[in-house]
């Protein structure tokens, strides 16, 4: 027997995460853990992203999101979190071509609908 949720179930799931706040990620964090391998120093802090209403069991980010004073670095992965300093680790993406280098005072960013969020 398989089981599944309806699209309506995961809209509504999606839907309690209109804000998340992005961080930047120098190697896999992984699901559930805390701050595990996120960037540190220079300028970083994590940066709010918006979502779109979920539509297809899917949430895209509706805004772009600029990271500067980054300090020198290799970026592989990208975390959307509960919480702007501490949270919950919700979700994690690849960096579109990782590694991405970043020299010291560097700067990063996500163009705003390059991220979607999604549950099969």
């Amino acid at each position: 027997m398989s089981n599944k949720f309806t699209d309506a179930a995961i809209n509504d799931f999606l839907a309690q995460y209109p804000t998340l706040w992005v961080s930047l990620h120098y190697d896999d964090p992984g699901l559930g853990a805390y701050n595990n391998y996120e960037v540190a120093g220079g300028s970083y802090t994590r940066k709010a992203g918006t979502f779109t209403a979920p539509t297809s069991r899917t949430i895209w980010l509706d805004n772009p999101v600029l990271f500067n004073g980054l300090p020198a670095t290799t970026l592989t992965h990208v975390g959307f979190w509960d919480d702007q300093y501490a949270g919950n680790l919700i979700a994690v993406a690849t960096v579109p071509n990782a590694p991405v280098s970043i020299a010291a005072t560097g700067s990063y960013s996500i163009a705003q609908n390059a991220v979607s969020l999604s549950i099969d």
